[in-house]
Order: structure tokens, then sequence, then C-alpha cells
């Protein structure tokens, strides 16, 4: 243990002397498991009800930390770093502010048309029905399937953040109004699809942008009403979907579930005390490709079967978790061969959009970037980013259309334009 921490501490410092700005991946990932990390240790601090993570344990997450670090050197160690800019290497673009105002009027509208098709779905407009039925199709085994109504409105509603990005990040000069009404309705889908991990990726999000629009005063005392916001939000959609849970369990054994029980779950995992069994390569990692490449064209379909709900102890006794940080897929395909293909992945995927966001001036990668930082911060918690890469991939190349778009009808003058 002590040496992870040595590990990770000097990792922080490095890589924050090197780089001096918040949102390096090195940064981030190695500050992340620091912090959670501690606070496990913090509480199970002379409680026997807490498991004591074994030495395989700590040194996953250090070999995971190093392969991590070490590709993103391999890419952003040439990046030349400039304290007088701003971390979002930003092109300026002046497009219409007619066609911005077009497009967000368009986002609003698809999202509109989206939750339509959610309450149509679901044959009620009970909000807590709609959650109740959304989720348990999603959770299915793949019998049931959703319309084409609902896949074209989802492919719709993940272009909103897109707009956002371009909207706060380019300083678009576009009425509050309209912007407020976009990210209400992002709001209102993430909560019928249930879906904290959309609203915590919304919240930071939000942050990392007004991070570089505010100042630090106004930052600070945006944090301090956002972050309330976030977690009554969360809060209410937590024990109107969980309402068995919170009144199984303690208000101090319902907070670990959701922040820290992925950790101890990974030591059972690692440790050999769970079973689990699959007939293909990868399967968890990139179900993705089986289901939209090999299985159509080779029609090989394998399976896998997972822990299912993983036993961990507190000091009121034994909760229930179905999440191993991060690690827990690629350990159950590849072995612990998996942890440092974890880091390979990741940090390629990281290190060569963050070197594209601070060498280029090409909006897409910054906006990429900017998306899917946010995963970063969930990997004591599990894998947000390959279980959904379909939706990834579909981001990015929406970004690469907006920025097309705005380059293709770029004007010299701004007077009334905005600027993106």
């Amino acid at each position: 243990m002590l040496i992870f921490y040595l590990f990770d501490l000097f990792v922080v410092y490095l890589s924050w002397k090197s780089f001096k700005d918040i949102v390096n991946p090195i940064s981030i990932t190695s500050f992340t498991w620091l912090l959670f990390l501690f606070l496990y240790n913090i509480i199970s601090i002379g409680n026997e009800g807490y498991r004591k993570l074994s030495t395989l344990f700590y040194l996953s997450v250090i070999i995971y930390i190093a392969t991590f670090s070490l590709v993103c050197l391999l890419f952003i160690k040439n990046v030349k770093q400039n304290q007088n800019r701003n971390i979002f290497n930003l092109d300026t673009i002046n497009v219409s502010r007619n066609l911005v105002e077009g497009i967000i009027w368009f986002a609003i509208l698809a999202n509109v048309y989206y939750i339509l098709t959610l309450f149509n779905y679901a044959g009620t407009f009970n909000v807590i029905d709609v959650i109740y039925h959304i989720r348990n199709s999603a959770r299915g085994d793949g019998s049931v399937a959703f319309s084409s109504a609902i896949k074209l409105g989802s492919l719709l509603f993940n272009f909103s953040p897109l707009i956002l990005c371009y909207v706060f990040l380019y300083d678009v000069k576009i009425k509050k109004y309209k912007v407020a009404i976009l990210i209400s309705e992002i709001f209102f889908i993430s909560l019928l699809l249930a879906t904290k991990g959309r609203i915590l990726r919304f919240a930071i999000l939000m942050i990392i942008i007004l991070r570089k629009k505010l100042s630090k005063r106004k930052f600070y005392f945006s944090m301090i009403i956002m972050i309330p916001i976030f977690i009554i939000l969360i809060s209410i959609l937590t024990i109107g979907r969980d309402h068995t849970y919170f009144e199984m369990y303690s208000v101090e054994d319902y907070i670990f579930l959701y922040l820290l029980s992925p950790i101890p779950a990974f030591d059972r995992l690692i440790s050999g005390e769970l079973s689990y069994f699959s007939n293909g390569f990868g399967v968890r990692i990139f179900s993705f490709m089986y289901e939209k490449i090999i299985n159509p064209l080779f029609d090989i379909n394998p399976y896998y079967v997972d822990p299912g709900y993983i036993y961990v102890t507190t000091e009121h006794g034994k909760i229930t978790t179905n999440v191993e940080t991060i690690l827990g897929s690629y350990y159950m395909d590849f072995g612990f061969v998996g942890v440092i293909i974890c880091g390979l992945i990741m940090g390629t995927i990281f290190g060569f959009s963050y070197k594209k966001m601070r060498s280029t001036k090409k909006s897409e990668y910054t906006i990429f970037y900017v998306l899917n930082v946010p995963y970063l911060f969930f990997q004591t918690f599990g894998d947000f980013l390959m279980p959904t890469f379909t939706i990834t991939v579909q981001e990015f190349l929406s970004a690469v259309i907006l920025a097309f778009v705005f380059r293709k009808f770029s004007i010299g003058k701004k007077n009334d334009r905005g600027s993106v």
C-alpha cells in the first residue's frame, strides 16, 4: 500500500510539473485512483467490517497507471505547452449566428421528439413508470428490441452535448433561454433513461466548460451552486429507481455502494473468489465489434457469464454491487495481462486525443476530448467508454461534420455574427 501511494504521488507531481493543466489524462487518472483509494483506506482503518485490499490489487493498479501514463507520454511528450494560452487550443471560425441558432433549434426539437417517443414506448405519461419500462428494456437480454423511432431519437440525443460544447467553448452569442432549454432537455432525458452516468458525465463536462469561461471567483461560486443541484438530482433518481436498496441499506452504506464498492469487488475478482466464463476473445471489451461487425459478417456470437452481483462487506454487513472498476472486464477477458491491455487502450485513446487538442486547432479533437474526459473520473467505478464505443464514434463523426459545416460557412466579419 505504501509503495502505491509513493508511486501515485510521484506520478501526480510529475504530470502536473510537466503539463500544468487540470485536464491532462495522466494527472486525472493518477489523482482519481489516489483519491478514491485514500478514501477507502480512511474509512476502513480500525474497522474490520471493510475488506483489506490485497497486495495483488495495489500491484494491478500500479501496473495500470504506469502503462497508461507511459503510452500517453509517447503521444504528448513533444506537445509544446504555452502557459499564456487556455488549456483548450481552439480555432476561431466566424459563422452566421442564424446557422448556429438553427442547429440549436434542431437539437431542441430532436430532443422533444425523443422525449415523446420514450413516453409512447412506455405507454404512460407517469415519469416513474417511464423510467421503469425504459430501464428494464435497456437491461434486458436483447429479446426486447427498441423501435426505430427510439433508436433515431437516441442518435439525435447524442448530438446535443456537441452543440453545447460549441456554444460554450467557442463563446457563440446565443440567447441564454435557448441554451437553458437544451440543457433542461438533456437533464430530463437522462432522468427518463435512469442513467446516473449520463448526469455525472454532463456535470463534469459543465465544470470543464465553466472553468474555461469564468474567472476563478465566479467558477468557485458556480460550483457551490451546481454541486448540490447535481447531488439532489442523482439522489432523486437513485431513490426513485432503487428504493428497495435505499430501504435495505443505511445512508453510509448507500454512499459506499455508489462510490467505493467496486474497489473491494475487483479485489475479490483478482483474488480468485468469483466465478465467470466466456467462450470468445475479448467478448466483454470488444462486445461492440461482435455486435456490429463480427456477428453480422461471420455469424460468430460468443457469450459470457459474469459474476453477477458481488457481495462486499461494510461495518453494517454485506452489500451487493455489479461493477469491478474499469479493470474488471479486462481482467475477466484476458487475465492479469488485461490490466496492461486496459492501460494500452485507454492510454492510446486519451493520449492521442489530448495531443490533437493541444497541438492542432481543429475543433473536432477538442470537442471529442472534452466529451470523453469525464470517463477518466469514473475509472474506480467501472468502464464507461468501451461498452458505448459506438456512441463515442458517432459523437466524433458528428463533431467532424459540425466542424466542416462551420468552416464551410465561415465569414470574415463578426458584427452581428457568432464566433465559433
